[in-house]
């Protein structure tokens, strides 16, 4: 996961998922593109972080033309495993 922000406050990541019950996963390169609006502080926090769980909503993101599959993401959390 690469987590960062731009000159707003959203915290925008590349998400490499864990398991998919689609055989391709959800791109070609195993890797997704999510939002989390008005959380970009949140960027420092998730800085080294291996993984996340996260509630999302999946959307169409067509943006300049490009039309892709991206992840809107609606809270996020450490796993449980990784919670000291």
């Amino acid at each position: 996961m690469r987590a960062r922000t731009g000159t707003v406050p959203h915290l925008s990541l590349r998400c490499r998922v864990a398991s998919s019950p689609i055989p391709s996963g959800p791109s070609p390169t195993g890797v997704v593109q999510a939002i989390y609006w008005r959380n970009g502080e949140k960027a420092e926090e998730l800085r080294g972080v291996e993984r996340i769980d996260l509630c999302y909503h999946l959307e169409l993101n067509d943006y300049r033309g490009l039309q892709e599959l991206r992840l809107n993401v609606k809270d996020l959390r450490l796993p449980q495993d990784e919670i000291q």
